[in-house]
């Protein structure tokens, strides 16, 4: 089934995605409420310049900028930033519902979730945001039947881990074309690898992402923040500006200890639910398109949409932009990480010179 994208659609895409990320918001939550508070105790603490009500009054500015903040995310930046960058209106979005995958996609970009590695399935704003083995795939209710989206639900519920954790036997649904040549010219040209994850995988894939660039550069950027807010704080005097440096250094803190979080532990954990030892791999590098398959999830998109390809230790780590028909498909580019597995030397060499 498919529709094609108006801004109603695309606020509640945006919405779904942003709400639907729980982890996020309470880390957020607690780190912007009672992140000025304590900063502001601890630096004043020695000197005992700080009253209760002072502590008060930075734990009240807290809340409010939280308030604030989740508001302007969800209700304005974030749908913005949708219908700009990933999802811009009048492009056509389809649902695919086989018996063992679900795929969902826009423009030149595909999708797909092995039923039975779906762990989580929630309703936002009339959008089911299906969730497994650490992807999140968003479909509109209005293209999958109603006793469709209840199964889902139910299937998520009585599911044990290891049916969750067994691989599907069935092929993710076929990819749209992605070009205007026959699909056949295009399918005999790709060049299809196949793999199967040993018990290193994970953790080598992990290390690769702690070593890419996208890392480096949202360190550096919430070190500037970090930089001035620690500056403006120096030599500022008055409260209410005070209240503002300190939720600027709180957001740096959580920014820091969210990418710290994903370097130690994270990356790895998703990363052996995604590929633990046994799981097959495949790869489709064709004339327009690469698709790529984890286990129990599918991807497909344009060569168009890569700025970027970067080797990092034992990964390809391809950087993916927005649709070509967004204002700055640049701004909400995206990483895919490819084991070298999969990728042949010659079809390596090709991408790094195109794209390195």
């Amino acid at each position: 089934m498919h529709t094609v994208a108006d801004r109603q659609l695309v606020h509640r895409m945006a919405f779904a995605a942003f709400a639907s990320t729980r982890w996020l918001w309470w880390s957020l939550g607690i780190v912007l409420i009672a992140g000025p508070a304590v900063i502001a105790w601890i630096g004043g603490a020695d000197a005992e310049q700080l009253s209760v009500g002072d502590l008060l009054f930075y734990l009240i500015f807290g809340v409010v900028f939280f308030i604030v903040f989740a508001a302007g995310v969800l209700y304005r930046s974030g749908p913005d930033y949708w219908r700009l960058y990933k999802l811009p209106i009048g492009n056509t979005i389809y649902v695919d519902v086989a018996p063992e995958w679900i795929g969902v996609g826009w423009s030149d970009r595909y999708t797909a979730l092995a039923r039975r590695h779906i762990e989580r399935v929630s309703v936002h704003k009339s959008v089911l945001v299906i969730v497994g083995c650490g992807y999140k795939i968003l479909a509109p209710c209005e293209l999958i039947p109603i006793d469709t989206a209840n199964l889902l639900q139910s299937e998520t519920k009585r599911r044990d881990s290891t049916d969750s954790t067994a691989p599907p036997r069935a092929a993710p649904p076929q990819r749209p074309p992605f070009s205007t040549d026959p699909p056949e010219a295009t399918e005999n040209q790709a060049i299809r690898t196949h793999a199967t994850a040993d018990h290193t995988l994970a953790n080598r894939l992990a290390v690769s992402v702690r070593q890419s660039s996208a890392i480096r550069k949202v360190a550096l950027l919430l070190l500037i923040l970090g930089v001035v807010g620690g500056i403006g704080l120096f030599l500022d005097d008055e409260r209410p500006l005070d209240s503002m440096f300190l939720a600027l250094l709180a957001t740096c803190a959580a920014g820091y200890g969210i990418i710290g979080y994903h370097m130690l532990l994270g990356a790895a954990a998703h990363l052996r639910r995604v590929v633990p030892e046994g799981t097959a791999l495949t790869a489709e590098f064709g004339p327009d398109w690469i698709g790529i398959r984890l286990g129990g999830y599918y991807e497909a998109f344009g060569a168009a949409r890569i700025i970027k390809m970067e080797r990092v230790d034992s990964a390809l780590i391809a950087t993916i932009q927005g649709p070509a028909d967004g204002v700055a498909p640049r701004r909400s580019a995206e990483g895919l990480v490819i084991p070298t597995e999969l990728t042949p030397t010659d079809v390596v060499e090709g991408l790094l010179q195109r794209y390195g």
